[in-house]
């Protein structure tokens, strides 16, 4: 069955691969619009995600260069698509993540939006988790569930999104009451919401489950 939803998605990616492709072709020769460097992040988030990197950071670069500068583009379209760039790079090249991150920081800061420092937070201290630096995340993560409760409520699934990030952390840390206290809460929103059988409730169980059972 994995290996049918594996060769599915693959298919599923492969073909908007495409249809981003055509999109990009039909827009990319006419003036720098919204609409034109939104069809470019889609084309290159969709590269990412089938781990064609250096197509992907091509194009990543031509819109942040055409864009500089430029409002409200700028804020719509390519600071939430380079926090989504940095975001799908978390896992495979946390360096290169954090140094996206880094250089939207300022931007970040000034942005109106709270969501967008709310996953701005979120990812830095995915990144941070990725390669170790485990107390430099745990203040990233910290104000990332507290922006999420805010902004969308404390049992919204942002916040709790944001509270699996930070047990994660903790357990990681071998904090472990820390994480299973959180993890509790999480798993008890995620299966009255989302149901039992949902994949972030089970991811939610997985790791609960490996940080209470028993060792040697």
């Amino acid at each position: 069955m994995d290996l049918l939803l594996d060769m599915q998605q693959h298919f599923n990616d492969t073909l908007g691969l495409e249809m981003e492709r055509r999109h990009w072709r039909h827009v990319r020769e006419g003036p720098i619009t919204e609409s034109k460097c939104l069809a470019q992040t889609k084309l290159a988030r969709r590269l990412v995600f089938l781990e064609e990197f250096d197509a992907a950071d091509r194009l990543y670069d031509q819109v942040w260069r055409d864009v500089a500068g430029r409002e409200p583009i700028y804020s719509r379209v390519v600071l939430p698509a380079e926090t989504a760039r940095a975001a799908a790079l978390t896992f495979r090249r946390p360096r290169d993540a954090l140094e996206i991150l880094a250089r939207l920081l300022p931007t970040v800061e000034r942005c109106r939006d709270p969501w967008t420092r709310v996953l701005h937070c979120k990812w830095t201290s995915v990144a941070l988790t990725n390669r170790g630096l485990y107390e430099e995340a745990v203040p990233y993560a910290a104000h990332a569930v507290d922006l999420a409760r805010l902004t969308s409520g404390p049992q919204s699934q942002n916040a709790l999104n944001a509270m699996y990030m930070q047990a994660k952390l903790f357990a990681r840390m071998g904090r472990i009451e820390e994480a299973r206290t959180l993890l509790d809460q999480v798993l008890a929103y995620r299966e009255r919401t989302l149901g039992p059988d949902h994949h972030d409730t089970r991811a939610a169980q997985d790791v609960l489950r490996s940080i209470t059972a028993p060792t040697g």
